[in-house]
């Protein structure tokens, strides 16, 4: 009994200990003072091209001890979009004893441009063993972060009229998220031709007309480049397309040779 007792002392002790450095360590007296940064007033609007320095344009940070230390601001986070799409960036510093200062600057894009979800190969596919796999079909750019292709999510996959439809989402860092549904065709038999095209979704006005082999980048037989041979050979339907009233539409080219080689792809066309 008193064993226990005493190994609950020593726990007790050790604890009450801890918490002692944890508390001194939060509550240590501060070294000199705290650093000043000065942040000229109102809302800085800029590109959403602009870098580190457009956005410490104008800031200023000094410190009693140290001096001017302007060249020590960092960027430390970037909010979401609040109200008229405004952005509040957190600057911060630190003096040579380690004490940090930091404030917030309003900031306003002057040309962003919600993300954009678009194809990167064509949506057609044997199998897939779960629906985010049809991840590997979609890449994403985002006008503040560059590349954003690893945040795109399945979040759907639906039957219509027998054909399927996936439902893709992303979201940059502005909190600003786009969806995008594409319809995906099952094929069973397996390809031996590949055709590349240098778009496989693309955006065009009413009026203007399509020719779809002129999206024909390469197509190869196993590894062997055969554009020069087998480009005119595609099947393209329709063979040329013209956009008459808004909507989103598609062009199969089916390709498949005297020696049984088969390759199919599709552009899709959204008419703004």
């Amino acid at each position: 009994m008193m064993r226990k007792i005493g190994k609950y002392l020593l726990v007790m002790v050790l604890v009450v200990a801890y918490g002692f450095y944890i508390y001194t360590n939060d509550h240590q007296k501060m070294k000199g003072h705290k650093p000043v940064i000065n942040v000229p007033s109102g809302v800085l609007k800029l590109s959403t091209s602009a870098n580190k320095n457009d956005v410490l344009s104008g800031v200023t940070a000094s410190d009693q001890e140290d001096g001017d230390i302007t060249n020590k601001l960092f960027i430390e986070n970037e909010s979401a979009f609040g109200e008229n799409n405004i952005r509040q960036v957190t600057i911060g510093v630190f003096d040579k004893d380690d004490n940090l200062t930091r404030v917030t600057r309003s900031i306003q894009y002057t040309d962003y441009q919600k993300p954009v979800i678009t194809l990167k190969k064509a949506l057609i596919f044997t199998y897939v063993s779960s629906k985010a796999q049809f991840a590997d079909y979609v890449k994403a750019y985002s006008s503040v972060d560059g590349d954003i292709s690893s945040r795109v999510s399945v979040v759907r996959e639906y039957l219509e009229n027998d054909n399927t439809y996936v439902t893709f989402q992303v979201k940059d860092s502005t909190g600003t998220r786009t969806r995008e549904t594409f319809k995906a065709d099952s094929i069973t038999k397996n390809q031996t031709i590949s055709i590349s095209l240098k778009e496989y979704l693309i955006h065009v006005n009413k009026g203007e007309t399509v020719r779809p082999l002129n999206y024909v980048d390469e197509i190869k037989v196993g590894s062997i480049d055969q554009t020069a041979v087998l480009k005119d050979k595609i099947n393209c339907t329709p063979a040329t397309f013209t956009a008459k009233q808004k909507g989103t539409y598609e062009i199969f080219y089916k390709l498949m040779t005297r020696d049984d080689d088969y390759g199919v792809t599709k552009l899709v066309i959204i008419v703004d």
